[in-house]
């Protein structure tokens, strides 16, 4: 089971030989309806088995995801539920899963490429913040979105704070008795070898989570909220290299605290700054309109969001159009019904949009009535000449 991010989405874009098999389902994350979890995965499976056992060469594809579902059902991160969808890709070049706080509508698709629109909302501008819970005994790293939140793996990151010191050597004769995570949020001193330099050391700890944290979510534009007691923040806010870290934090034991608790608490920190944000897109295309620097036709906006030159793009979350493109000719052909070989114009000017370092929101029909089903601002600088995002 992988972590969403940039990178997941750039391997799932680049498969470009099909069939190609995409599972999107709900979770119960709860009491006795968690049993249905493993049902709807077995049959949204044999569904996907069906329709590739129907194409000539997809029997050996077929076998492969009975076995790779089998595999998601015995992890036991999907065993453990708190989660709100399961999303799965199965080509002969790739597999990911993906668990996601988002409630996904159950679908499955067999196609030329992978179906990745459903994704885009947890990818977008608003889609997704991170709360790094920070204590004496733990690490915990929380995916979060409007309506949910889930626990990520940390096995990239220390486990506590006794296993970094215990690997510098002159910490292997120390018995460490201290309280980070106290009632008040204040430290109080080592026992069994007083140490001085202590802070020095909750420095080196939160550096190593750091470096952990960067692997998980380099390049990634989301707002990360920090938890812990009050002394803690500004230690580590000292050491933290994420570009995205919000000032305000969530002050407390985080220990002591649900998933669903530090949601609330966090979704407090990042809906007005996510608000601001989206209301700062929109105005900012519309300064824009009607100048060379932002557009509404696919056939302007689709070359520039695979050459890197789109900075914010606004996409109708209900509009498709269908047809092709070609980056080497740099043509494209629409079409008013899907044929065979077609990509949904708009998810893919999204995808490389995303990829290549620029922000997508994703619009309802109110706005995209006075926006349009695709607008978008481009870069001062050509298409193509920016750095690629992982």
């Amino acid at each position: 089971m992988n972590t969403l991010t940039r990178k997941s989405l750039k391997s799932l874009v680049e498969v470009s030989e099909g069939p190609c098999v995409s599972i999107f389902m709900p979770m119960h994350r709860a009491g006795q309806e968690t049993r249905q979890n493993a049902i709807l995965l077995k049959d949204l499976i044999r569904q996907a088995v069906t329709l590739l056992r129907r194409l000539g060469g997809g029997k050996l594809l077929a076998g492969k995801l009975q076995d790779r579902g089998d595999d998601i059902l015995q992890d036991s991160r999907f065993l453990r539920h708190g989660n709100d969808g399961l999303c799965v890709f199965l080509s002969g070049q790739a597999f990911r899963s993906y668990l996601v706080p988002h409630a996904f509508r159950e679908s499955v698709l067999v196609a030329n490429r992978f179906h990745l629109r459903p994704l885009l909302p947890l990818l977008s501008g608003d889609g997704r913040f991170y709360v790094l819970g920070l204590s004496q005994n733990e690490v915990r790293l929380l995916q979060g979105s409007r309506s949910s939140i889930i626990e990520m793996d940390t096995t990239d990151m220390p486990e506590d704070l006794a296993h970094t010191l215990r690997d510098d050597d002159s910490w292997k004769d120390l018995n460490l008795r201290s309280n980070l995570s106290g009632e008040e949020g204040k430290l109080r001193t080592v026992s069994y070898g007083e140490k001085k330099d202590f802070k020095k050391d909750i420095i080196r700890y939160f550096r190593r989570i750091d470096q952990g944290l960067s692997r998980l979510v380099r390049n990634e534009g989301a707002p990360l909220v920090l938890a812990g007691v009050e002394y803690l923040l500004p230690l580590y806010s000292e050491v933290n290299t994420y570009t995205h870290l919000m000032h305000e934090g969530i002050v407390g034991n985080p220990e002591r605290l649900s998933a669903e608790e530090l949601h609330g608490k966090a979704w407090a920190i990042v809906g007005p700054w996510f608000q601001k944000a989206r209301q700062g897109a929109i105005a900012r295309y519309k300064e824009n309109a009607g100048s060379g620097r932002a557009s509404q036709s696919l056939g302007e906006i689709v070359p520039a969001a695979y050459g890197g030159g789109i900075e914010l793009l606004l996409v109708d979350e209900n509009s498709h159009t269908w047809g092709t493109f070609d980056p080497n000719m740099s043509e494209m052909q629409l079409h008013q019904e899907e044929r065979p070989g077609d990509e949904d114009l708009p998810e893919f000017a999204a995808a490389y949009t995303i990829l290549k370092g620029g922000t997508v929101y994703m619009i309802g029909p109110d706005e995209a009535r006075d926006l349009g089903s695709i607008a978008a601002v481009f870069r001062h600088e050509e298409p193509g000449k920016e750095k690629e995002h992982e």
